[in-house]
């Protein structure tokens, strides 16, 4: 891909962006996964989370919260409009393959600092 070619790329995605057109997807549902997805799909995104964990998945659809940095009543709005929605299994691969940006977020155990990374899926 050419230099003119990504210019014009991150162009593309800069406005799906700013129209909230972009799909997200989080990869773990823990103290950093969850207040993240919920920031995301409170900012406008259609939010997908994923996590290993059946009953944290479950909890999510439900509008439970299970983590202090997540307000209960903000999680159970964005459930509820859809904004927000989980899955665990594979063979929900459709809905997990549909997102187009994966945000993995955990904290180091030696420095105590949160790392995203973030990874664009086509």
């Amino acid at each position: 891909m050419k230099k003119g070619d990504l210019v014009g790329y991150y162009d593309v995605i800069k406005k799906k962006i700013q129209l909230r057109e972009i799909k997200v997807g989080v990869v773990g549902l823990g103290y950093v996964g969850l207040p993240l997805a919920v920031e995301k799909a409170r900012a406008g995104f259609d939010t997908t989370g994923f996590d290993i964990q059946p009953q944290k998945v479950d909890m999510v659809n439900q509008g439970h919260n299970y983590i202090g940095d997540v307000i209960d009543d903000d999680l159970a709005e964005l459930v509820i409009a859809r904004n927000v929605r989980c899955i665990y299994s594979i063979v929900q691969k459709k809905r997990l393959m549909a997102q187009k940006f994966w945000f993995w977020g955990l904290l180091t155990n030696k420095t105590s600092m949160i790392i995203v990374r973030v990874l664009r899926l086509e």
